[in-house]
């Protein structure tokens, strides 16, 4: 058989022949404009021959989108990303506007691999949300495709494509937060994320949900950060990591994996390893608080107990837990729970305060609250909460002394005289205990009012004078 064919498509064709099977080739002749002919080999079949021919003249724009996506894939090997992507991009144009059952199997399952592969590789020439969007929704059209033509030939490919992309999209949500502080961007692409790795890796990435647990909170979105936080509880979520010094580095740094810090510190870069502590309880924290904020304190102590559970003797769970009962009202088995916990950490100030502050405004026993302040202030002297409410212990007894005075007679001016020492000495008292408060935090307003009260009472009038001044520069900042 002889096909007339111009010279410049006689190389052409010789490649393409190369590529198929000889025992399905046979002898044909080329003939230039001179009549010189060249023998090579070619299918047997005349229609594909046809085909074949009219592809090379030009005559026909059947299976166009094949020679793009080639094209593409060429381009992309050279590389030359630039024409790699206007290539595919014009392939995507052409089979916009056909149905998919018109596309060849191998041309689709190439078209929607390389595409993936040519933006995912864009992204990491210049790291674009678009692109990696671009590559996951092709990788995820592939795993599609490929399931409804019953074809798995590039199901590992677009599995490895779809991974090595969420890492990107991953590194994308770490720089709009940290870079761009765009938290809500972060958050989504975090989402993002889990929603690939569940639904095509099949994995459970829990360190990518405590991420987004801490954004959601930041973002006040409390709803979803609970329900973060109880899929960690449900899946045991430990947070620890390895950690070594690196590179002669002050404090020690978290290391990618334990496969790598090995490698480090086998070259001497790395050491003394170790594990990051349990954060755990940090996750039953989270979710009683969060359940306890969202309006179910019932709910908030449920979990607390449950936690309690899991970290016996947690001084942050058991603190959140004792907040609760005094926010409840239930003042004797927070006290129960501060006295035994007390035990195993003496010298624990919210403890001492605690105590102190329940004998004082709920059972009435200042002596016994007063023991607890003062031990809260021995073991710190800066414990502004329990200097405060000792100074108003003696405020409260100064208060009891005026009464006893307003109650005598004209003619009881000797008791009325003692008393009035009897009441100075106790706002002297009070002062002492102010004051300690006042060192601590001396821009607390309260207590700077309690201060020009008790000067006044001392008749200490440029001191008055001087809290006065402080009360209204507090005030007006406020």
């Amino acid at each position: 058989m002889e096909l007339k064919m111009w010279k410049g498509q006689k190389t052409l064709h010789r490649k393409l022949a190369q590529k198929l099977p000889t025992s399905k080739l046979r002898n044909i002749h080329y003939f230039y404009p001179t009549g010189k002919t060249l023998s090579i080999y070619t299918m047997v079949s005349k229609a594909r021959l046809v085909v074949f021919a009219t592809l090379m003249s030009g005559g026909a724009l059947l299976a166009q989108e094949s020679t793009m996506v080639s094209s593409a894939i060429l381009a992309l090997k050279r590389p030359d990303l630039i024409s790699a992507k206007d290539y595919i991009d014009q392939a995507d144009s052409v089979i916009a506007t056909k149905s998919v059952d018109d596309i060849r199997e191998s041309t689709m399952q190439k078209f929607l691999f390389h595409r993936g592969l040519i933006y995912e590789t864009l992204n990491q020439e210049s790291a674009s949300v678009e692109y990696i969007h671009e590559a996951l929704e092709n990788y995820t059209a592939l795993i599609a495709y490929d399931k409804k033509v019953d074809d798995d030939d590039y199901m590992e490919e677009a599995q490895s494509g779809i991974a090595s992309s969420v890492v990107a999209l991953s590194a994308l949500a770490d720089d709009a937060y940290f870079s761009k502080q765009d938290a809500e961007q972060a958050y989504n692409l975090h989402s993002e994320v889990i929603k690939y790795k569940t639904d095509y890796l099949g994995k459970t990435d829990t360190v990518t949900v405590y991420t987004m647990a801490r954004i959601a909170t930041e973002l006040e979105k409390y709803e979803n950060a609970l329900k973060h936080y109880n899929f960690l509880i449900d899946n045991d979520y430990r947070g620890r990591v390895w950690q070594a010094y690196y590179n002669g580095s002050e404090n020690r740094m978290n290391m990618p994996d334990k496969y790598t810090m090995d490698m480090l510190i086998q070259q001497g870069k790395a050491s003394d390893p170790v594990l990051s502590p349990d954060i755990n309880y940090t996750l039953w924290w989270q979710s009683a608080k969060l359940t306890h904020d969202l309006g179910d304190t019932a709910k908030a102590m449920e979990i607390i107990s449950k936690g309690l559970e899991m970290h016996p003797g947690n001084a942050s769970l058991q603190n959140l837990q004792l907040q609760f009962m005094l926010e409840t009202g239930d003042y004797e088995s927070a006290l129960s729970k501060f006295e035994a916990a007390l035990e195993s950490d003496p010298t624990n100030t919210l403890y001492l305060y605690n105590i102190g502050y329940i004998y004082q405004t709920k059972k009435n026993d200042t002596e016994k609250a007063l023991e607890f302040y003062n031990r809260a202030l021995e073991v710190d002297s800066t414990n502004s909460a329990s200097a405060y409410m000792a100074g108003y212990i003696f405020i409260d007894r100064t208060n009891a002394i005026s009464e006893k005075m307003n109650s005598l007679n004209r003619n009881q001016t000797s008791e009325f005289n003692r008393l009035d020492a009897e009441r100075d000495e106790i706002y002297k008292e009070a002062l002492n205990y102010f004051l300690i408060a006042y060192e601590a935090d001396p821009n607390d307003l309260s207590t700077v009012k309690a201060l020009r009260e008790v000067y006044f009472k001392l008749g200490n009038v440029e001191k008055v004078g001087e809290f006065t001044q402080k009360v209204k520069a507090l005030e007006s900042a406020e």
